[in-house]
């Protein structure tokens, strides 16, 4: 499985890299919108978690683009 995180708090990247990774699932990190979507477009990940307050574009603006493609 394949998890992008997408996250601006560097801290809570990594907690939820050591948890996940334990369980064997490769995680994509990005802590910007904009590079978020780029890694979404590129990599399709299984599933995306997402801070809705991160620079560049926010959570929703990120999932509008997303939805609109």
């Amino acid at each position: 499985m394949k998890i992008l995180h997408i996250e601006d708090r560097r801290e809570n990247r990594l907690l939820v890299r050591r948890v996940l990774e334990r369980e064997g699932v490769l995680v994509l990190e990005a802590a910007d919108g904009l590079t978020g979507l780029d890694l979404a477009r590129s990599q399709v990940p299984d599933l995306i978690l997402m801070d809705i307050d991160i620079p560049q574009l926010n959570g929703y603006e990120v999932v509008s683009r997303m939805r609109s493609e």
